[in-house]
């Protein structure tokens, strides 16, 4: 679950079960880095069920391809 949030220039996800920083990161096509620095409160060894994090996509520019891999890579050239 993930929505746009004033205050975040980016995309709030709600934590789920199995979420981690590199499948979030996988996800939203950004650094784990990137989610580490927007989050610097985040205990981040220790992510509970319902805990949110800032998702930085919006600075990239690519927050209209979040969970749309085929378009992600049509747009960034990957192949």
């Amino acid at each position: 679950m993930s929505e746009f949030i004033n205050g975040c220039d980016g995309l709030i996800h709600v934590i789920q079960k199995g979420d981690t920083l590199y499948r979030l990161s996988r996800k939203y096509h950004v650094s784990v880095a990137d989610i580490m620095y927007k989050n610097p409160y985040a205990n981040i060894y220790n992510l509970q069920v319902g805990d949110e994090l800032c998702i930085p996509v919006g600075r990239t520019g690519m927050a209209e391809n979040v969970g749309k891999d085929e378009d992600f890579i049509k747009t960034s050239g990957l192949r």
